[in-house]
């Protein structure tokens, strides 16, 4: 009896040692971070017992500002955010696969007289001579100036534009700086009377057109000059108050070289502190062979080609070019830096996000009912913007089950909504469903935007007269889906064409 006991007891430590090892889970966890200004290190620490993790930083609309991969264990990490990050709330994910943790901080804005910050950039000592050398044009409610040959840099008296946009046309660049950038300027000043707005544009060098350089795996082809773009007032008694970050209507328009592919254009600023190109967007006038986007800080610009490719999606695949395109808006990444596993499934919080980035929605102080969206996720944030703006609702009235696969009703739905947030409603007869062998399968409440999908040309079968409502679409059905929506926000656009 005595050995029974001792074997049983021998056993259930075997046991607990063996189920403490077989069944812990993995896990990550990260320390939380200090907000910080721009210019500050922000550095991150934490733990895991995964092997290797990757630590990403997004930027307040989701775009990546930095990534790292860190041997397991105790892990640091840090970075320095550069001189024109925006103020607000940056996420850092840190983990691999589903196993993560995620932390957000503040940028915080720079308090009057700090150097950058919105329209509150620094004040510094200006030159005793500034006085206007440019007189502007009304017209159509915009005034406008035109530097001679040469010149980089326009003086204007504020008094001759006031209440107006301002364009100054250089030599290749022209900069529209909106009524408000100037009006957050004059509101730093003691006394407005007899200021002068500055604006310079000047080309950092002349030998970058065509060359070719790697960037995340991608492939960057310079489309024309680097500019480095300057605003800044002065003031009557020769303070010089620059702008750096901007309120988000002054436009910058560049030249680029006609044998670009226009289609995986876009406007780069360059971050000096990581050295790496920063897309900022752009949309394409092939009449003019300019490319203008809105400015949200100033720095040095360029036109760029982004050419993107995935080892596992080759040139004769359907998707390939699709892929390339959204890559270059950067609508798109990869699951790993070559690879894109085109047939995996994507999830309904990946969608939401992908369609928050088309639409730009901004920032939304509005809150969600969604009990299973953390407010630490990566997702939280444009799925609160995608509900505040209706674009979705969930699966109940609390449950968005934002890791759950996107069906491919699911989805169409989605695209339907998104549509209508930009082109207003979609008028469909219920005949196109008619085209679907499988049209008993979709469910009732997704009847309609299947049908409205169809008719919009967002969504079509998957062959042989199937819709397949129920099943998980792929990362490349929905990169397609994702494309077909932003073909009818443009569709005169070359970047449109396939």
């Amino acid at each position: 009896m005595k050995k029974l006991i001792v074997l049983l007891i021998l056993a259930g430590i075997f046991w607990t040692s063996y189920a403490g090892n077989a069944f812990s889970a993995s896990s990550v966890t990260l320390q939380e971070i200090k907000d910080s200004r721009a210019r500050d290190t922000v550095a991150m620490s934490g733990r895991t017992d995964l092997e290797t993790i990757t630590v990403k930083v997004l930027r307040p609309n989701l775009s990546i500002l930095y990534v790292n991969v860190l041997n397991g264990g105790e892990f640091s990490d840090s970075f320095t955010l550069p001189d024109d990050s925006v103020p607000g709330t940056y996420t850092v994910i840190a983990g691999s696969g589903d196993v993560q943790d995620v932390k957000k901080f503040q940028v915080i804005a720079p308090s009057r007289g700090e150097d950058g910050g919105s329209s509150s950039g620094g004040t510094v000592p200006a030159p005793a001579n500034q006085t206007p050398t440019l007189k502007p044009v009304i017209q159509n409610g915009i005034a406008s100036v035109q530097t001679e040959a040469g010149q980089n840099t326009a003086l204007i008296a504020v008094e001759d534009f006031a209440n107006m946009p301002l364009k100054v046309r250089f030599r290749d660049i022209y900069l529209t700086v909106g009524l408000s950038e100037v009006q957050a300027l004059l509101k730093r000043t003691a006394n407005s009377e007899g200021a002068v707005l500055q604006v310079k544009a000047e080309a950092t060098t002349s030998t970058e057109m065509g060359r070719l350089t790697r960037q995340n795996g991608a492939q960057l082809q310079m489309a024309g000059e680097i500019f480095d773009v300057k605003v800044s007032l002065i003031s009557k008694d020769g303070t010089e108050i620059r702008a750096v970050q901007l309120v988000g209507d002054t436009e910058l328009s560049l030249p680029y070289d006609p044998k670009a592919d226009e289609r995986l254009l876009g406007i780069y600023y360059r971050n000096d502190d990581t050295k790496q190109w920063e897309y900022v967007g752009g949309t394409v006038d092939k009449n003019s062979e300019r490319i203008q986007v809105k400015l949200k800080h100033l720095s040095s610009y360029a036109a760029i080609a982004y050419k993107k490719s995935f080892d596992d999606v080759p040139s004769s695949h359907w998707a390939n070019r699709t892929l390339e395109l959204l890559a270059a808006r950067h609508i798109v990444s990869g699951q790993t830096e070559n690879l894109f596993q085109p047939d995996d499934h994507t999830t309904r919080a990946e969608f939401t996000a992908m369609l928050v980035r088309v639409l730009e929605l901004p920032t939304s102080k509005g809150r969600t009912p969604f009990l299973d969206v953390s407010a630490d996720a990566w997702y939280a944030d444009p799925i609160q913007r995608a509900y505040v703006a209706g674009l979705i609702s969930g699966l109940t009235d609390t449950e968005f089950r934002p890791d759950a696969a996107i069906t491919r009703e699911q989805m169409a739905l989605l695209l339907v909504k998104a549509y209508e947030a930009k082109r207003g409603s979609i008028h469909a007869g219920q005949s196109s469903l008619l085209v679907f062998k499988d049209q008993e399968q979709i469910s009732g409440w997704a009847r309609e935007a299947v049908n409205q999908a169809w008719t919009a040309k967002l969504m079509q079968g998957i062959g042989e007269g199937t819709f397949d409502a129920q099943s998980a679409a792929t990362r490349s059905q929905n990169a397609q889906a994702i494309y077909n929506l932003m073909q009818t926000f443009c569709p005169n656009s070359s970047w449109a064409k396939p």
